[in-house]
């Protein structure tokens, strides 16, 4: 029966929030690289992480995973992302007490150098272009199943000599089962507003996220199902779905499935594969090297890869 209130509480939570979230064209919210995935696991298993708690990538989609990882680890993640973007990721958690967590975590994009062109067509100053936001989260357990997390987060984008910036907050909660193989998970992200906007023009929104998600681990059978529902604020509602099995003893087996990302439509045959991820682990005793494969059609493939480790 507590299980079962606490899984109405978060649906109660999120579907309360998503009178927030009224659907805009796809991409219309300011600073959208906050929902591009941040590590090869999470992307590979298509971005179904809100209710997986065992790892330090997971704390990017749902602050309270961060009770549940190890009290010592750091990641870094690395992706050349579409047209030739640079985009990365670092993490690193520290434990406070028995059951409380520290976090830190830092997110890029690289645009790369610009070559302009005046009114005129003649050449101009080269200028560049970049997104970047520093993350601090705090999350705890209260008793052995409910878990919580809160991040706050300074965005800033910057394109030539002009910059935006940005304050936002992520909340999240846990609970696992009694059987320690099924957890729930709701996350509200990028919650905040917009602290400086272009030239004092009017501010633009956050690209406010609403998940929640289940993850069950089969009996007998190293097999980690995921599944969430997303709703962000300038999209209608998605789903995000994504398998490990661990096939080997130091090898991982990914795959995912976003329907977001499928919605991608160029008109050609390569559309078929959109919103598909794979993606592969290795585990060598603290150390872990992760990879992921996405398809998003005619815009290209994605190959990221990130690397972990506990001290």
């Amino acid at each position: 029966m507590r299980a079962l209130r606490v899984i109405a509480l978060s649906l109660f939570v999120v579907s309360g929030l998503s009178s927030l979230a009224l659907s805009a064209d796809p991409g219309e919210a300011a600073y959208s690289f906050l929902k591009i995935g941040t590590d090869a696991r999470s992307e590979a298993m298509g971005g179904a992480m809100t209710a997986v708690a065992d790892k330090l990538g997971s704390t990017f989609y749902n602050p309270a995973a961060l009770a549940r990882t190890a009290p010592r680890s750091v990641m870094a993640s690395y992706v050349n992302w579409l047209t030739d973007i640079q985009a990365g990721s670092l993490a690193a958690a520290w434990g406070v007490g028995q059951t409380g967590r520290i976090g830190v975590a830092a997110q890029y994009l690289d645009y790369g150098t610009f070559d302009p062109r005046d009114a005129q067509g003649g050449p101009g100053d080269d200028f560049s272009a970049s997104d970047f936001a520093f993350a601090a989260t705090w999350a705890g357990r209260a008793g052995e199943s409910f878990s919580y997390g809160l991040t706050g987060r300074f965005v800033s984008e910057s394109i030539d000599d002009v910059s935006t910036t940005a304050m936002a907050t992520d909340l999240g909660i846990g609970y696992e089962l009694s059987d320690k193989r099924t957890h729930f998970g709701a996350a509200v992200r990028n919650l905040g507003e917009q602290t400086k906007s272009v030239e004092g023009g009017d501010k633009e929104d956050l690209p406010l996220t609403l998940a929640a998600g289940v993850s069950h681990h089969l009996r007998g059978a190293p097999v980690l199902f995921a599944a969430d529902v997303i709703k962000p604020s300038d999209d209608d509602v998605g789903g995000a779905f994504g398998i490990e099995v661990a096939a080997f003893r130091q090898m991982l087996i990914r795959a995912g499935y976003n329907t977001l990302t499928a919605k991608i439509n160029t008109d050609s045959d390569s559309d078929k594969l959109a919103g598909l991820s794979l993606g592969a682990g290795f585990v060598l005793e603290r150390l872990s090297i992760d990879y992921a494969f996405a398809a998003y059609s005619e815009l290209g493939d994605v190959h990221r890869f990130s690397i972990g480790s506990r001290f």
